[in-house]
């Protein structure tokens, strides 16, 4: 049944349900907002537009990355066009001096994916921290997925900060792949505390 109707509920325990419903799906619509409000990156929901309503505001644009919608959900898309063919989205993220560890959160999606020459040829999140002279400095635990998923895949990352690091690069790739696509949605990048980080 419609989630507001106008006819009134056959009785008060559909009502409740309904009341229910509808309060849990409130929650949730403004945990995300709340976790993005807190993220050091653009609305990682991709659901605010930039001013010409053609892009996910705050974000790049890159080749072979699309914006997608499904049902009232958008979120970005990562496709191969070539095999061995790298395809990334680039952010290099300011850190806040005093910032001694980090925790990425995001909902990914892998479909048709043939890795490519190498096993670790797949979908990743590449992550590597600057320091003030443009040093890289790697995050050498990586978020990756090597074969499809099912549906939507919920992935927390915790990590410490070096001290002499400036910003962090974040680059969703598909990482010379033969073929596939790679979903992004509902990702965020924290503070958090350091004593969590394993």
């Amino acid at each position: 049944m419609p989630l507001f109707s106008k006819t009134p509920p056959s009785s008060p325990n559909t009502f409740r349900a309904v009341v229910s419903f509808a309060a849990v799906s409130l929650l949730t619509v403004l945990s995300l907002r709340a976790a993005s409000a807190d993220s050091l990156l653009p609305d990682g929901t991709f659901e605010q537009l930039n001013a010409a309503g053609t892009w996910p505001k705050g974000w790049p644009t890159s080749k072979n990355v699309t914006w997608e919608t499904e049902g009232s959900n958008h979120f970005l898309r990562l496709k191969s066009a070539e095999p061995g063919k790298q395809v990334s989205l680039y952010l290099d993220v300011p850190l806040t001096h005093g910032v001694q560890a980090l925790e990425l959160s995001f909902l990914g999606r892998v479909t048709g994916l043939e890795r490519g020459e190498q096993n670790w040829f797949d979908a990743r999140i590449i992550l590597n921290f600057k320091d003030a002279a443009g040093k890289r400095l790697p995050v050498h635990r990586l978020p990756y997925f090597s074969k499809d998923t099912v549906d939507w895949v919920p992935t927390t990352l915790r990590f410490k900060v070096p001290e002499t690091a400036v910003s962090l690069e974040i680059m969703p790739t598909l990482f010379k792949v033969t073929n596939g696509e790679f979903d992004l949605d509902n990702i965020t990048l924290k503070p958090a505390d350091p004593a969590l980080v394993k």
